[in-house]
């Protein structure tokens, strides 16, 4: 991931903010990120490859103070999806 100056503010990479991922990490020993697709208030997203499904999905990684609603519908949705 390449971090573009003025677009992305490093300083909310703190305790309660966004959490720090580069890529090559591997989350939940099954989701090797591959690039970052984008970031919001509340969330960065990002592309990664499911190793155990063999496939290229969006991880979403919310901060610490992230609203609880937002969880609640993402659970929601991955529920009725599978």
């Amino acid at each position: 991931y390449n971090w573009i100056v003025d677009v992305e503010s490093l300083e909310k990479y703190i305790p309660g903010g966004y959490h720090p991922i580069m890529v090559g990490d591997v989350l939940h020993d099954r989701y090797r990120i591959v690039d970052k697709i984008g970031f919001r208030g509340y969330s960065t997203a990002w592309l990664a490859y499911d190793t155990c499904q063999n496939r290229y999905v969006a991880v979403k990684v919310g901060t610490a103070n992230s609203p609880p609603r937002e969880t609640e519908i993402l659970r929601t949705i991955s529920t009725r999806a599978s």
